[in-house]
């Protein structure tokens, strides 16, 4: 996990990036796209800085205007560490002002200046945060959090108060996580779009995973479906149109050590329950597919294309309207959580992508990791040698949109260990180490007596690799 502190300070970074550079790249007098020389020098400065204690993230960032200033405001979900530790209400009275329950959450930053517009406690630590579709008709968009523990809320994005909640349902159980919601068309008739979400088991059982269909208006449960082949599921489902306009619904099944596939249905057919019209994508005899796509058009007709990244280690295209293979590449004996970043890196009119992967025997104990990026009109690697570390991270990269082709630069976090960047070389643990001790162990002390580093990187094919360091875990936090 990395501090909000870190996170709240890198969505500065990136606004900073585009606004300083973006009207310094014209060549002359020119303002056509082959007329724009890329960035071959990027430069970071504090618009502000914000540390939030006792707080920690694995959620995105959403941008809205919360305070309607007319700058975006910044919204992300948390936790506070108190997972799975059966925190009494006293710890709450002490640490969190006497909210109760105090595991989680979504916090608003004041996009002008970093500090807190508003804050609202959840059960459970939140994962994903979805604000797209004002659910309570006040004229701003509102906000679908999902996480732990079944967790799914809606909440006003003006003042962080809930509109509704998915507690009381025989679907709800103890052993499942909630991750991204989509917004979809109203199904249900009361005029506000509704959503669709993926439920996610995560117990020792492996129980089958379902789909869900919610009401946007009430939050009440429309529709719960079993996945097909009634395996584990950890993947948001996405939803994209075909050229006959039909809505076509995307969703993985299986695990980290669990075979599973790639499905498709279309929207109607799930909603109506007949998952027997699911078929089958791709399909992977040792790991699951748990990785959300890229939906993008790489064929130039019309119809948005499949890229992801499947747990195994490779990386594929599919047609969107076929689903016929365009190309795949894999790194051997790796895994990835991380999507892929679409951008423009070598001037062609196809968006390319960049991937990582943590090379080793398998979670958590990774020898290695390597960045690089994939040419989207053949699959093969624009970047070698790879971008390597000791470490890695398993965060999807994220891409500034810049003119020009193939300027676009690539936002992505990389760790590794002082004075040992780069550095590979088989390890183990002790026998008897559990898989809870081996996630949480200091990697760096026990291998090198080091410490960890943590960077962000900006690259383009302008900028010598790995790109240059918009921000490093020895800054200070004011």
């Amino acid at each position: 996990m990395l501090f909000v502190a870190f996170l709240a300070l890198f969505a500065y970074f990136v606004v900073y990036l585009v606004n300083h550079y973006g009207n310094q790249w014209l060549l002359g007098n020119g303002t056509s796209s082959s007329a724009v020389i890329g960035c071959s020098r990027v430069e970071v400065e504090d618009v502000w800085v914000k540390g939030i204690p006792k707080l920690m993230t694995e959620s995105a960032f959403r941008l809205l205007d919360v305070n309607r200033d007319g700058v975006m405001d910044i919204l992300f979900g948390f936790a506070t560490g108190g997972e799975g530790y059966n925190v009494p209400n006293i710890v709450c009275d002490i640490y969190f002002g006497g909210k109760h329950p105090c595991l989680g959450g979504l916090l608003a930053l004041d996009g002008r200046t970093g500090e807190e517009l508003w804050r609202h406690y959840t059960p459970h630590e939140i994962f994903s945060v979805t604000c797209e579709e004002d659910l309570n008709r006040d004229g701003q968009a509102d906000c679908v959090i999902a996480g732990r523990v079944g967790t799914m809320e809606a909440v006003n994005s003006l003042n962080g108060q809930m509109l509704w909640n998915f507690t009381h349902s025989t679907e709800r159980v103890d052993i499942m996580n909630l991750y991204t919601a989509q917004f979809i068309r109203d199904l249900d008739g009361d005029g506000v779009r509704n959503c669709n979400n993926s439920l996610f088991p995560g117990s020792q059982t492996r129980l089958s995973g379902k789909l869900l269909f919610f009401s946007g208006r009430t939050g009440r449960l429309l529709k719960s479906v079993p996945v097909p082949d009634e395996r584990e599921s950890y993947y948001s489902p996405v939803i994209y149109k075909i050229r006959d306009g039909t809505e076509i619904v995307l969703f993985g099944t299986g695990g980290e050590t669990h075979p599973g596939s790639l499905w498709y249905i279309s929207l109607m057919d799930l909603y109506k329950g007949d998952n027997s019209k699911a078929e089958q994508i791709y399909y992977n005899k040792q790991k699951g597919v748990m990785t959300p796509p890229v939906l993008i058009d790489l064929t130039n007709d019309g119809v948005r294309d499949i890229v992801f990244a499947n747990y195994n280690s490779t990386v594929l295209a599919l047609d969107g309207q076929t689903y016929r293979k365009l190309w795949n590449f894999s790194y051997p004996m790796s895994e990835t959580y991380a999507s892929p970043a679409p951008g423009f890196f070598n001037g062609d009119d196809v968006p390319d992508f960049m991937v990582h992967w943590q090379h080793g025997p398998g979670f958590p104990v990774y020898y290695h990791a390597i960045s690089t990026v994939i040419d989207g009109a053949t699959g093969q690697p624009l970047i070698k040698p790879y971008i390597r570390s000791s470490i890695g991270a398993q965060t999807s990269p994220l891409t500034i949109s810049v003119e020009g082709k193939g300027n676009d630069i690539f936002l992505y976090w990389m760790a590794d260990c002082l004075g040992h960047e780069g550095k590979g070389g088989q390890y183990d643990f002790v026998k008897g180490t559990n898989v809870h001790e081996k996630s949480r162990s200091d990697v760096c002390r026990l291998r090198f007596k080091s410490e960890g580093v943590t960077h962000l990187y900006a690259l383009n094919q302008h900028l010598q690799n790995p790109g240059s360091i918009v921000y490093n875990s020895g800054m200070t936090i004011h």
